[in-house]
């Protein structure tokens, strides 16, 4: 539990990096996620 306490430490005095943070993984997740279907729509089309 004490790593989680610094983290939510660090967001309470600079909530911007919380905002960055959040903003990196919903464009990872996004970027997999379109990644995954093209190839998957490329292993259809060879099939």
């Amino acid at each position: 539990m004490g790593n989680g306490l610094w983290l939510i430490t660090i967001l309470k005095e600079q909530p911007w990096i919380g905002f960055v943070v959040g903003l990196v993984l919903f464009l990872a997740l996004f970027g997999l996620k379109k990644w995954l279907f093209a190839k998957m729509e490329s292993n259809n089309e060879s099939s």
